[in-house]
């Protein structure tokens, strides 16, 4: 798919927007009108690992640099992806019947179905900032993540999840305490953003997705160049 991305590129590069930063500002726009894709891929994620199979946040396969393991082996990541899937796949299942014979078709369809298709790009919207242009050490959190001065309402319907940097520092606090332990952070963190979201897709249409691009492409071409001369 066009979301696919080569990790040797990106560590290359030195970019991390390949989490959530399109490559291509059709791709950007597309993130809110293609629904379904969404759906279908949180779908195919639970079913290839429920199914034995582990794969990432790509849904398409296992590109994390720590081994899955077997999915047989019990506490290897594989078999826990394996058996959390399972479980989810049993208990949606036993819900959404539940809720079509004591509620009606019609009451699933609206209150579950539409929302799952239509949901994701509002979503989206709020979820952009979180990794964006942001460090690759998955060591350093105070780097590798983004926090997101957003309106009240904006933080209280999303959870306080636009703290993201503290949330991965700290990711047993509760949502409530997540605006203190900014006050008390934020002078350490390399990546807020105090415009709030709409400054983020601003930054991201105009800058991060050109400068990803041109960071990949020229990774691209000093690894080709790399492997040409080992080759000679």
């Amino acid at each position: 798919s066009g979301d696919r991305v080569d990790l040797a590129l990106v560590a290359a590069s030195g970019r991390n927007g390949f989490k959530k930063v399109p490559q291509t500002r059709a791709q950007y726009v597309l993130r809110f009108v293609h629904f379904a894709a969404y759906a279908r891929g949180k779908f195919d994620k639970l079913w290839k690992c429920a199914r034995g199979r582990p794969v990432d946040y790509s849904s398409s396969e296992w590109l994390l640099p720590v081994s899955p393991g077997d999915a047989s082996t019990p506490g290897t990541p594989a078999h826990r992806l394996k058996v959390e899937a399972r479980q989810q796949l049993v208990v949606s299942a036993l819900l959404v019947g539940a809720v079509a014979a004591g509620l009606g078709v019609d009451v699933l369809v609206w209150a579950w179905l539409v929302p799952a298709v239509v949901g994701p790009g509002p979503l989206y919207a709020c979820q952009l900032h979180e990794h964006a242009n942001a460090a690759l050490d998955p060591d350093d959190g105070l780097s590798n993540t983004r926090t997101t001065l957003t309106h009240p309402l904006v933080s209280f319907a999303m959870w306080n999840m636009s703290y993201h940097a503290e949330h991965h520092l700290y990711t047993t606090l509760p949502f409530h305490a997540l605006p203190k332990a900014h006050a008390l952070l934020k002078d350490k963190l390399k990546h807020v953003s105090a415009g709030g979201h709409l400054s983020v897709h601003a930054a991201t249409v105009r800058d991060w997705i050109p400068a990803q691009k041109a960071a990949l492409d020229t990774a691209a071409a000093a690894l080709a160049a790399k492997a040409g001369n080992k080759a000679d």
